[in-house]
């Protein structure tokens, strides 16, 4: 999925319903990236529930996004 809000870097958002992240998930958001080229983008997966990053993606438990994504930038660390 990709949502851009108004005033906000465009954010690809792929899911997993595990925490074992297969490497096809984030190979997707960097594909994704990529053909952006110089376009700056936020890439998110979110998980069951693991916090962290992998490579340029941010993981982020559904859960937690879900309570968050109505607010500022989704700025999970």
């Amino acid at each position: 999925m990709v949502w851009k809000r108004p005033g906000h870097l465009l954010t690809a958002i792929n899911v997993t319903a595990t925490d074992e992240i297969p490497a096809r998930e984030t190979a997707a958001l960097l594909e994704f990236a990529t053909e952006q080229g110089e376009l700056p983008v936020n890439l998110v997966l979110l998980t069951a529930g693991t916090v962290g990053t992998d490579g340029m993606a941010r993981l982020v438990p559904a859960w937690r996004w879900l309570l968050e994504a109505g607010s500022a930038d989704m700025q999970v660390p």
